[in-house]
């Protein structure tokens, strides 16, 4: 049986590291950082608020949450909207993953650690997509967060050099 363990806290400077190693490593190495984000996030709002479920809130109050839980620890804070068939976008404009790296955007830990703690939250699994980063000239990280089948046609529409907001009036 899983035993709860105490969080721990790192410098914000650990995550862009590991995400250069993990680069430098590979694809496997980048999925099991996505893995290790995942197993974060589901446990990230443990120990938040007056002892009531995160998710039992309605959804303004859930994402004031959200925003001061990844805010406190180490992550920024975080905005919410819902876009359009299926899909909501989370920005979190001062992520630390992306900190002093210019090559190879994309923060792998904090796409598992949405994907952890809004797949919780639902009570199934969600995909997250980073559509933006920092790390490649954008002012902030952004997330979109939806059904894997939903995200995976935007994915393809945005490889094949379609526009985000195209993609987004899909079916």
């Amino acid at each position: 049986m899983h035993q709860a363990r105490p969080s721990i806290r790192v410098p914000a400077g650990v995550l862009p590291e590991l995400v250069r190693g993990c680069e430098r490593a590979g694809p496997e190495a980048l999925g099991a950082l996505r893995a290790a984000g995942r197993v974060a996030g589901t446990g990230i709002l443990d120990d938040v608020g007056d002892g009531s479920a995160p998710e039992s809130l309605g959804l303004s109050a859930y994402w004031d949450c959200v925003s001061r839980t990844l805010e406190s620890s180490g992550f920024g804070p975080a905005r919410y909207e819902v876009l359009s068939s299926g899909i909501s976008s989370v920005v979190l404009p001062e992520l630390p993953e992306a900190d002093g790296r210019d090559e190879h955007p994309g923060c792998p830990f904090a796409t598992g650690l949405l994907a952890g703690l809004l797949g919780r939250t639902a009570g199934e699994a969600v995909a997250v997509l980073e559509v933006e980063c920092r790390a490649g000239g954008h002012p902030a990280c952004r997330f979109l967060v939806g059904a894997e089948g939903r995200l995976r046609e935007v994915r393809e529409h945005l490889m094949g050099g379609g526009s985000l907001a195209e993609a987004l009036e899909g079916p």
